[in-house]
């Protein structure tokens, strides 16, 4: 079974955080995981992240990712392929991607193979981007 994880780097995103992760929640049902990075934030972004915590016990959030985008990207694909991934989504937590067009998006991962792929050391990753 493919193992979907969905992840989203966040800063001062305290007016869409809780947006995102409601809407992103279900994608994927039980196969997905929904991964955040969090550090640096100066609003209530973490804050927002910890009490949907509460109620999305399967979300997780990464806390010492560094204030930087990169930082936050490597720490969430590193997160990500170190606890079984199989795929992995990236999007922004300030609501650039419409989850209502992911399951056309997924599905075509067994049609036309990778739908994209970074290299990371020491090969070739499956990514969706």
């Amino acid at each position: 079974m493919d193992v979907l994880y969905i992840v989203m780097p966040a800063y001062n995103e305290e007016d869409n955080i809780e947006r995102a992760v409601r809407q992103w929640n279900h994608v994927g049902k039980g196969n997905a995981r929904l991964v955040m990075a969090d550090s640096g934030s100066t609003d209530s972004t973490h804050e927002k992240l910890l009490k949907l915590k509460e109620e999305y016990p399967g979300l997780e959030i990464l806390s010492d990712t560094g204030k930087q985008h990169g930082p936050k990207l490597m720490a969430l694909y590193d997160y990500s392929i170190r606890h079984g991934a199989d795929y992995i989504f990236q999007t922004d937590s300030d609501g650039q991607t419409d989850p209502a067009e992911f399951e056309r998006f997924w599905r075509m991962r067994k049609t036309v193979g990778r739908v994209g792929s970074t290299v990371l050391s020491p090969g070739i990753f499956p990514v969706l981007y």
